[in-house]
């Protein structure tokens, strides 16, 4: 129950509340800008009320979770599928409820709409470079390198006298490096270290792992517990505990770079993470049909015809409604 005193009492909803809202559903929406991302911040540092309301709102749609999870099982439907697309269709709803004197808790508790990747967003304020849904970005560093940082990636960059570290914080890169023996140069993941041994490499991470791809030259890929020094051509994927050889091309791997994905037994669910970045909207898997392996040449700025193409190519459904992109096994059915 919210009282008095509390920021999302009847009190203070409007007009700040309202507006805190509204930036959710823009950051999360895919479209904000940097321009967005700045007057965001303005605002959050103009008022001590205006960050405490975004805080208890970021809390509010963690909660819900346990609740939501049970509806989308009874909807034959999991709790994710839902999108930032979602969000936005069930904006002037919220709007409303809220008006009335809901909190977003009870809103959310009911079912209105769910919560996606609420923290991926959140790193991009972290960064000091980072990209839009569909966009590539050319960096070029202080001592002369350049990153070329694929779509949805952002990276902090950290250099001092003896080392220059760039953080992937999500996405992708590559790296082209210009050589200075005082200070090595590297790129960390949640997983790994990449320690440039050459000029060119490319680094993707995921949620459990990170692919190296060294286009020229050597890279030293390590974890906390071994280290491999990779020859050009050649690509790794890296955890916390393993580095294995991956026995697909360095130019493959990092063929998004001319908007290209040539792939060749890779699994579904590794595929679709290779897509998300360029696709307005969520792609969901079910279970059943992550193993499904995938063949092909694919261009990434037609996501839409990549599904297409899955669709005719695999035994799939494909079921798109508000943005959302659900695959499933052919024969499962998915409720309206």
């Amino acid at each position: 129950m919210i009282d008095d005193q509390s920021p999302l009492s009847n009190k203070n909803i409007d007009p700040v509340m309202l507006k805190a809202v509204d930036w959710m559903v823009l950051l999360e929406s895919g479209l904000a800008n940097e321009d967005d991302y700045q007057d965001f911040q303005e605002w959050l540092n103009a008022n001590r009320l205006h960050q405490q309301i975004w805080q208890e709102l970021q809390q509010s749609v963690e909660q819900p979770f346990q609740q939501l999870h049970q509806q989308s099982l009874n909807a034959n439907l999991p709790v994710n599928v839902v999108t930032q697309s979602v969000l936005q269709a069930n904006k002037q709803r919220v709007k409303r409820m809220i008006k009335g004197g809901f909190s977003l808790i009870l809103i959310m508790g009911f079912g209105t709409f769910f919560w996606l990747q609420q923290t991926r967003p959140l790193s991009f304020f972290q960064a000091d470079y980072y990209t839009r849904t569909a966009e590539q970005k050319q960096i070029k560093l202080k001592d002369g390198s350049q990153i070329t940082l694929a779509a949805y990636s952002a990276i902090k960059v950290d250099y001092s006298e003896n080392q220059r570290n760039i953080y992937l914080l999500d996405g992708s890169l590559i790296a082209n490096v210009i050589a200075d023996k005082k200070r090595p140069f590297f790129v960390h993941t949640n997983q790994a270290k990449m320690q440039a041994l050459g000029t060119e490499f490319m680094v993707n991470q995921q949620t459990d792992y990170s692919d190296l791809a060294v286009l020229k030259h050597t890279v030293k890929a390590s974890n906390t517990h071994r280290f491999k020094v990779v020859e050009q051509g050649h690509t790794v994927r890296v955890n916390k505990h393993q580095i294995q050889d991956l026995g697909i091309s360095a130019e493959s791997l990092a063929g998004w770079k001319d908007g290209v994905l040539q792939v060749e037994d890779m699994r579904l669910s590794e595929f679709i993470e290779l897509v998300k970045p360029y696709h307005r909207g969520a792609i969901y898997l079910s279970d059943n049909i992550k193993n499904m392996k995938v063949y092909g040449v694919f261009y990434l700025n037609d996501t839409d015809k990549i599904l297409e193409v899955l669709k005719t190519t695999q035994p799939i459904n494909v079921y798109q409604k508000l943005g959302l992109v659900y695959i499933s096994k052919s024969d499962q059915k998915i409720n309206d």
